[in-house]
């Protein structure tokens, strides 16, 4: 039995992921996945299997090699939980909650006259997080370098932009390099790997006011191997600072880490109410002894038609500064992200909009975008 596709260091939960094994003996007609999924070291794999599936093995084209296909996405994505944003130490180089799981998987297969055969092939373990691939680039996607779709950011001098990295087995020893565009440069080194144990994604503070030096309008973020090929660039311009309030939106994005997005624009706060009402039957009914007579008189001052189970929410309308063509990608993303939340704020959000109209430098020559979004709770407490 032969595994001819799987995940080779990393890939995502929330796309499939793909296991094909083949087998040229006819007289294998099912085959057996038993699924180990776990928490911690790479080398910490369970004695007890999590799962097993089975499929029928079938005959490709109607001739030898017999094939079956197991997807485990689901399985492994439903182990996953969503990364906490309160629980992140978003200093200058640290370790994230972002939560992982190793994957590996063992092949067998149950012959024609009922005989079971475990542990014929074993994969490799790979690491899972809560993200998910690209269709057009096909399934079992590698988790990339950089945990960011904005590679060109534009941005205040007073803004926070954090930006997280994987760190698995293939990426010990890479240095993350800051070059200033007037040539000052720093460098910060990732300290070898804990197999995800301790340090599952790490996140680096690329905000303005880290950089030791001088700049004027932009700097360079370089992530490095030991041999300093440039494996991948973050490029950022800055701008004076922001006059309006400046505000990050988080959300957890495709590669399921905590991303940043900042509207440094025009910010409006409002609140929506909404409550019932009835006809009030007692409207304050009273004797007015003062008569003779006596007469029955109303308060007045009371409502004929009583409000309750009062709630309102608060929305918040955000506009970015003039900002690049990248930064698209990562409102896409915002837009169907399961977690948002705005940071100054402590407040989780979802937005409101359901449509996005991309903008270009030729069709819309300055680029900003308009996002609505409604806090993701009542202000007033209703929780039992």
């Amino acid at each position: 039995m032969v595994i001819n596709v799987q995940p080779q260091n990393s890939t995502f939960s929330k796309s499939p992921i793909l296991y094909m094994v083949t087998d040229t003996d006819v007289t294998r007609v099912t085959a057996i996945a038993d699924i180990y999924l776990w928490r911690g070291d790479i080398g910490s794999k369970p004695a007890e299997k999590s799962y097993r599936l089975k499929k029928s093995i079938s005959n490709v084209a109607g001739s030898n090699p017999s094939s079956a296909i197991f997807n485990v996405g689901r399985l492994v994505d439903d182990l996953l939980t969503q990364p906490d944003p309160t629980e992140y130490d978003l200093g200058v180089f640290s370790p994230s909650s972002t939560e992982v799981i190793w994957c590996s998987v063992n092949f067998g297969y149950i012959t024609d006259a009922g005989v079971i055969v475990e542990n014929d092939a074993v994969s490799e373990s790979v690491l899972c997080i809560g993200g998910y691939g690209e269709f057009q680039q096909g399934v079992n996607q590698e988790m990339p370098d950089i945990l960011t779709s904005v590679k060109d950011h534009k941005i205040s001098s007073d803004n926070k932009l954090i930006v997280a990295i994987a760190n698995t087995s293939d990426k010990s020893g890479v240095t993350l390099r800051y070059t200033s565009d007037s040539g000052n440069q720093q460098f910060f080194n990732i300290t070898s790997n804990k197999d995800l144990s301790t340090d599952n994604v790490l996140h680096f503070d690329m905000s303005p006011s880290l950089f030791v030096g001088t700049y004027n309008e932009s700097y360079r973020f370089d992530l490095l191997t030991n041999s300093s090929g440039v494996i991948d660039t973050v490029n950022i311009s800055v701008s004076n600072l922001c006059k309006y309030e400046s505000l990050s939106v988080g959300y957890v994005n495709r590669f399921g880490v905590w991303d940043f997005i900042p509207f440094n624009g025009k910010s409006v706060l409002n609140t929506k109410s909404t409550t019932s009402d009835y006809q009030n039957s007692d409207l304050g009914l009273n004797i007015n002894v003062s008569t003779n007579p006596f007469t029955l008189d109303y308060d007045t001052s009371r409502p004929q038609y009583k409000r309750f189970n009062g709630e309102f929410k608060r929305e918040r309308v955000l506009n970015t500064d003039y900002v690049t063509e990248d930064l698209y990608l990562g409102l896409e993303e915002m837009m169907i992200s399961e977690r948002c939340y705005l940071w100054e704020y402590g407040s989780p959000m979802n937005p409101k909009d359901t449509s996005l109209t991309r903008k270009t430098g030729l069709n819309d020559k300055l680029i900003q975008y308009s996002v609505s979004f409604t806090e993701a709770f009542n202000v007033q407490n209703q929780i039992l």
